[in-house]
């Protein structure tokens, strides 16, 4: 009993023993430390961060801290702050275990200045190029010391680092520091992005914010669409509007006028729509820009801004001084010429009330622009991407302003939709129906396709494609001099087609192996192609050599559309460097009744049944093309009971190229006819017996010989105006006539053929006809051929 309690005892010992040998291990060290942080309304406090303690053990507060409270949550010592501002508080605790505890240990807590806020004045988010702008930052407490701020900026959402904006020292004793701020981005175009800026403030600790904002770049004025800017910003006009207010436009064929110095914006001198459209355009403030930049008066810029701010509000939406004000075409030119000006000169120095006047009406000038998009009456109209252009400029221009609506989306998609509506993308012909139109066509998608790459950086090969199409197509309309065939609105004898088709290739950036062949005489790029067809449109061009140069252009085509005219079954004549058979040209004037005779049948190379001057159902081109030595053009119009078949021929004959007509008339119809040619201004036409004799130059006539199977009755015309009759008249400028010689073969029959032949003096007329019902046979200069109908009077040219 007494060896067992023994035992129990020894046990006891040495358990005890071993107990104060394991409280002989534990390690018990606090350490003072010091805890840093911008201020907080409540910050985790880790006494036990730098002390040295085995097996844990138990934080005792000995001093609480003297500027805030400690709070223990989950385990978790929280200091929270009594007040705000910049503190420096004390702890002192120790740690306790079992019997042990460490020493005392002090843990400190300072809290820094921090930002508070960071935003632009007024809350702007919407930042536009080089514009500047208030950064306001505020700081939680006013700085006392060693604070610096530093700005950085990431562009885009790839987050790539753009520079380090500003690097300052913030003033001592503020709280809240307005900063200028201006954003630029160096290269091409960047107009919508979206910029992130980390403000920094340095000091013990960094603090930072973000803030997010859309940057907008504006677009080098100079790269907007200026259709017309060319035409004053010369020195002429320069001196004539600086010297005399005197405002010219020669292209109309007006004489100069004075723009009075204060003017009520309903002058009219002239009744004349197309002189009123670039009056209220603006464009002749170029004028004055011209001379600001010769030698940087500011007067001139006056000028400018006080006719723009004038034109603005004399000549409001809601009441124009003049019905032309707010016409479709005038609202887009004056959108290129308030917004190019206001973009440059303008935008920095207008006031707020100035501003004001011109916002208004510029938002005015858009939404008629954008309601333009949608009008059906401009669906394949050159009209319709005049607006897209304009509307297109303003979006760039003021690209904060469009935000809410589909101007930009909606002006480039509209673009690339007349792309398809006033072009055959095929063959690259203008629907317009006119020769100086397939220019123009070519010049406003070539300054689409350059807007849009430049203002967007973006390039559509499938525009290029397009334009290299039209250019093409242009190229072979042109004759050697340089000009085209006057049908539709175009200018008789407009000598400047190939070097301005040069110009606008060029600005496009189009390559054109046709052109270069035209523009080097031969010596580079591809030869023309001896016929071109466009068969929707019924046009066929013949080139059926290159000695003589012939060039045929036939007009087998539609009712009249656009710019056009009633001229289906029309064709022009070039040889041996001669104008030969010719068009009329037009529109002379377009709001002026005597527009309707360059309009009509009479003033072009056609058949004019029983007085009939426009064509009301579409002609078609049936077959054109060159086989043995014989160019051809067979086509057909059907109207009023009469069916007018036209076969066109150019053969040689011993190394001239001579050209024949057939015209077959098939009517159960009494008819009169009126067979008309008509011929260049300077042209002497002579009568002979059986023939007429066309003298073009001393070294260039061609005899004219008709036969038909009926009598003929000859009367040539030139000039004449009467109250019954306009004939013999060709346009070379806009509201310029000119007297020009017309051949008129009339005669009344039913059923009618006739063979015009055009031939060289020294040729002899050799060809015959015979008309069979349903067969007629030709023979012309030895060769033989067969013009056949089907059953539906469709006709087939058999060689």
């Amino acid at each position: 009993m007494i060896l067992r309690s023994f035992s129990l005892f020894c046990l006891i010992l040495f358990l005890i023993f071993l107990s104060a040998c394991e409280d002989q291990k534990i390690d018990l060290v606090a350490n003072d430390d010091v805890q840093q942080s911008i201020w907080q309304e409540k910050i985790a406090v880790n006494f036990l961060d730098n002390d040295n303690i085995s097996h844990g053990g138990e934080i005792v507060i000995e001093t609480p801290p003297e500027f805030g409270e400690l709070v223990l949550q989950n385990d978790v010592y929280y200091y929270v702050p009594n007040s705000r501002g910049i503190i420096r508080d004390n702890i002192v605790y120790y740690i306790k275990k079992n019997n042990l505890r460490s020493q005392d240990a002090s843990h400190s807590i300072h809290l820094v200045n921090a930002l508070e806020s960071v935003s632009f004045l007024n809350n702007e988010n919407k930042l536009k190029e080089k514009n500047q702008y208030s950064l306001r930052i505020k700081t939680l407490f006013p700085v006392i010391e060693n604070t610096s701020l530093s700005i950085t900026r990431l562009v885009g959402v790839d987050g790539k680092l753009e520079h380090v904006v500003q690097n300052l020292e913030l003033d001592k004793g503020k709280q809240t520091f307005e900063l200028p701020y201006s954003v630029s981005i160096e290269g091409a175009y960047q107009y919508h992005k979206e910029h992130t800026l980390t403000i920094f403030l340095s000091g013990i600790l960094e603090s930072k914010l973000s803030l997010n904002y859309s940057y907008f770049d504006v677009p080098d004025p100079e790269s907007m669409y200026l259709p017309r800017k060319s035409s004053w910003y010369n020195k002429q006009a320069s001196d004539s509007m600086v010297n005399r207010r005197a405002l010219a436009m020669s292209w109309l064929n007006y004489p100069e006028w004075q723009i009075p110095e204060k003017p009520s914006w309903d002058e009219d001198p002239y009744k004349n729509n197309s002189w009123l459209l670039y009056y209220h355009s603006l464009f002749w403030l170029f004028a004055y820009e011209y001379a600001y930049e010769q030698d940087f008066n500011e007067r001139y810029l006056s000028i400018i801004s006080d006719t723009i701010l004038d034109y603005l509000q004399t000549s409001p939406r809601s009441n124009p001084s003049s019905y032309m004000s707010w016409n479709d075409h005038t609202v887009a030119f004056r959108m290129d010429v308030i917004s190019y000006f206001y973009t440059k000169y303008f935008r920095f120095s207008w006031s707020d009330a100035q501003k004001e006047i011109f916002y208004t009406a510029l938002d005015l000038h858009a939404l008629e622009l954008r309601d333009l998009l949608d009008k059906p009456i401009y669906e394949r109209h050159n009209h319709g991407l005049i607006h897209a252009l304009s509307l297109f400029n303003y979006a760039y221009a003021f690209p904060i302003r469009v935000l809410e609506n589909d101007y930009a989306e909606r002006s480039h998609e509209r673009m690339i939709e007349l792309f398809n509506n006033m072009v055959n993308t095929e063959n690259g012909v203008s629907i317009e129906q006119a020769a100086s139109y397939q220019l123009v066509a070519i010049k406003l998608f070539s300054s689409a396709h350059k807007l849009i790459a430049d203002l967007t950086g973006d390039k559509d090969p499938i525009i290029e494609s397009y334009l290299k199409r039209m250019i093409d197509f242009a190229s072979h309309l042109t004759y050697p001099d340089g000009s085209v065939p006057s049908f539709g609105n175009t200018n008789y004898k407009t000598t400047t087609y190939l070097n301005k088709l040069e110009e606008y290739a060029k600005g496009a950036g189009i390559e054109s192996s046709f052109l270069s062949f035209l523009l080097t005489n031969g010596e580079e790029g591809t030869a023309l192609n001896e016929v071109t067809k466009a068969q929707i449109e019924g046009y066929v061009i013949l080139r059926p050599d290159n000695i003589d140069e012939t060039v045929i252009f036939a007009d087998f085509g539609k009712t009249k559309f656009s710019h056009g005219n009633h001229d289906a079954m029309s064709f022009t004549l070039w040889s041996d460097n001669h104008r030969i058979l010719i068009d009329s040209g037009g529109p002379y004037i377009y709001d002026s009744s005597d527009r309707e005779y360059f309009n009509s049948r009479r003033a072009h190379n056609t058949l004019v049944i029983n007085g009939m001057n426009s064509v009301i159902n579409d002609a078609v081109l049936y077959d054109a093309g060159c086989k043995k030595e014989i160019c051809f053009a067979l086509g057909q119009l059907k109207q009023q009971g009469s069916i007018h078949t036209r076969l066109i021929l150019s053969l040689d004959n011993e190394g001239e190229q001579e050209t024949f007509v057939f015209d077959y008339v098939d009517s159960n119809l009494f008819n009169n006819y009126e067979l008309i040619y008509h011929f260049p201004i300077n042209a002497q036409v002579t009568s002979h017996p059986g023939f007429y004799t066309v003298q073009l130059s001393d070294s260039k006539s061609v005899n004219v010989v008709v036969k038909s199977n009926e009598l003929l009755e000859y009367n040539l015309q030139q000039g004449e105006t009467t109250d019954r009759l306009e004939q013999g008249w060709v346009t070379p400028q806009y509201a310029k006539k000119v007297p020009a010689p017309v051949l008129n073969i009339s005669l009344s029959a039913s059923s009618f053929w006739s063979l015009t032949e055009f031939l060289d003096p020294q040729s002899v007329s050799k060809s015959m006809i015979s008309v069979d019902n349903e067969q007629i046979e030709i023979k012309v200069l030895g060769r033989t051929l067969q013009l056949e109908f089907s059953e539906e009077k469709v006709p087939k040219l058999i060689f």
